[in-house]
């Protein structure tokens, strides 16, 4: 079965379940690029690229595209909130033992759109604030933001059970790094 076939087929599927199956869907104008909402039953054109819209996730109020669930391929570019320091950094896939953990802690993210509004949802248990992209090839940005962290976790003024996951991620990652740089670990 070719691929425009089986996209009719879960179109189909949505369909048999939904009144208004086109409002689960999107299509992508193949010449400028632009993704567009369906507003009604999509006509199987040629010169679009049809997809289920992405599924979201509810973060305090906030929905934000599903983070992905699958490995990427090497050297694919993506985007991670940090709320330990409210900003969100840039990566490369290489497979390594930090892109696997965020992947497996879903805050991986191909836009950045969707790193920062998972940023703000976060945040948005603590009142913080903040969208910089900070480019990290090396990953040695980790002992700042687990320094500022620290920082933060001592003030009497923040409800420390929200960062410990947190901490616990960058304090990890900070590890790593340190035993990378000194010839240990990979």
């Amino acid at each position: 079965m070719n691929k425009r076939a089986k996209l009719i087929e879960q179109y189909a599927k949505d369909w048999s379940e939904n009144d208004k199956p086109w409002e689960l869907w999107e299509c992508t104008h193949i010449s400028s690029g632009e993704i567009l909402p369906l507003i009604d039953h999509p006509k199987w054109e040629a010169h679009c690229n049809y997809r289920r819209k992405k599924q979201t996730i509810n973060i305090n109020g906030y929905e934000v595209p599903e983070p992905e669930r699958v490995r990427l391929k090497i050297g694919a570019e993506y985007f991670t909130p940090m709320a330990g320091y409210g900003d969100i950094e840039k990566h490369k896939w290489e497979r390594d033992s930090v892109d696997v953990k965020w992947l497996n802690q879903g805050v991986v993210h191909l836009t950045s759109d969707a790193a920062k509004l998972h940023l703000k949802a976060l945040l948005s248990f603590t009142d913080g604030t903040g969208t910089k992209v900070h480019s990290n090839a090396s990953r040695t940005s980790f002992f700042g933001s687990a320094v500022d962290l620290s920082e933060m976790l001592r003030s009497d003024a923040i409800e420390k059970s929200k960062y410990f996951d947190i901490a616990e991620l960058h304090m990890k990652v900070l590890v790593d790094n340190i035993l990378k740089g000194l010839g240990k670990n990979g």
